[in-house]
């Protein structure tokens, strides 16, 4: 858990995020992946901690090694008729009891010296703010029922940085650079993750809400007034 709950990026991959060695990105990145199982997914995600009851963590140490971990599709999120609450088994749904089990020492440690300085009821909101679902996307329902995916404030956060970094691929700047974007407003990833781009970047964007919201002919002249580069 980062500082009040918040997604921070950190350690050196956070630094020199774009142009990494190879086999370190792999050590960190199975690192990670190690420590996100023990710590977040086996103990407080329902459809996985069934799913892999079997694996052994410690034998994920290569990305070879991914293919102890069982594939899993659409079918196993989307909701049916029969089981309409199916995408909140794919929500970490941790409780008091289940996160003491996984809190480190040092962890533990933290979360003590909070609540001795500022209360027990801060505790409970920073676990809160990395975990409570605060904003939900939906699929357009075309090959199944909609389906829901929640979102906490420290995955929006992690929103956030993936959109500062897809900005610094494209190379945006700032000072010279617009965008457009003609995605409907909607509760879906398209929409959203343009907005982070924008947000993120510090950068000039028009969301026109798709031709339903501002109509062809007001797109049109918005692009041509706005000449986005």
């Amino acid at each position: 858990m980062g500082m009040h709950g918040r997604f921070t990026p950190s350690g050196a991959l956070a630094r020199k995020w774009d142009h990494p060695d190879p086999q370190s990105l792999e050590r960190l990145q199975m690192e990670k992946l190690r420590r996100h199982l023990r710590e977040k997914v086996l103990p407080f995600h329902p459809h996985y901690r069934e799913k892999l009851a079997g694996l052994e963590i410690d034998a994920l140490q290569t990305y070879a090694d991914m293919d102890l971990i069982p594939f899993s599709s659409k079918s196993d999120v989307a909701p049916t008729a029969e089981h309409p609450d199916r995408p909140k088994s794919f929500v970490l749904q941790p409780d008091a009891e289940s996160v003491k089990k996984v809190l480190t020492p040092l962890q533990k440690a933290g979360l003590m010296w909070t609540a001795l300085r500022h209360g027990r009821a801060e505790v409970k909101k920073r676990l809160g703010t990395e975990y409570r679902p605060v904003q939900a996307f939906f699929t357009t329902g075309r090959t199944a029922l909609p389906t829901s995916f929640f979102l906490s404030r420290y995955d929006i956060d992690v929103l956030q940085e993936a959109g500062k970094r897809m900005g610094e691929v494209i190379g945006v700047d700032n000072s010279t650079d617009r965008l457009v974007s003609v995605f409907p407003y909607a509760p879906h990833l398209a929409f959203w993750q343009v907005h982070g781009v924008g947000l993120a970047n510090e950068l000039f964007t028009l969301h026109t809400g798709g031709g339903r919201a501002m109509g062809t002919d007001g797109i049109l002249r918005a692009l041509e007034k706005m000449r986005p580069s």
